[in-house]
């Protein structure tokens, strides 16, 4: 399993113009997995949101998202939330776990022979079952 400076690595390399730069939980502690999915929750959906291009949030109408289909036509409003909310909470986390044997070794066989060479302990390492035999 990569440990977090490949991560680090692979997010920094992943743009030719460093567009992307990782960020480290406490100065390199690691990192943090968030649980958006139930954060969000209490949020009401934007219905039919794939149709539209065009949104903004403002922090003068806070839970309110503006929208519209086209540059042409006026914004709509649709409030998302009506509670208060305080943005420095923040979502709980999201424990992670190794991967089964079984998916390191579909990755090791599988996935591996697509991935660049100097990245392959990185992405698919050989599991330890396999090193042994």
């Amino acid at each position: 399993m990569p440990d977090d400076d490949d991560i680090v690595s692979i997010v920094n390399r992943s743009t030719t113009v460093n567009l992307n730069v990782a960020q480290r939980y406490l100065n390199g502690e690691g990192f943090h997995y968030y649980d958006f999915k139930i954060y969000f929750q209490a949020f009401k959906k934007l219905p039919n949101i794939q149709k539209y291009y065009h949104f903004y949030f403002t922090s003068q109408y806070p839970g309110v998202i503006f929208y519209k289909d086209s540059l042409e036509d006026n914004y709509k409003t649709f409030t998302i939330r009506s509670f208060s909310f305080d943005s420095n909470i923040l979502p709980p986390t999201i424990n992670t776990k190794p991967l089964s044997i079984k998916r390191q070794e579909e990755l090791y066989k599988e996935i591996v022979p697509y991935v660049d060479l100097p990245f392959h302990n990185i992405t698919c390492p050989k599991p330890e079952e396999l090193k042994t035999s």
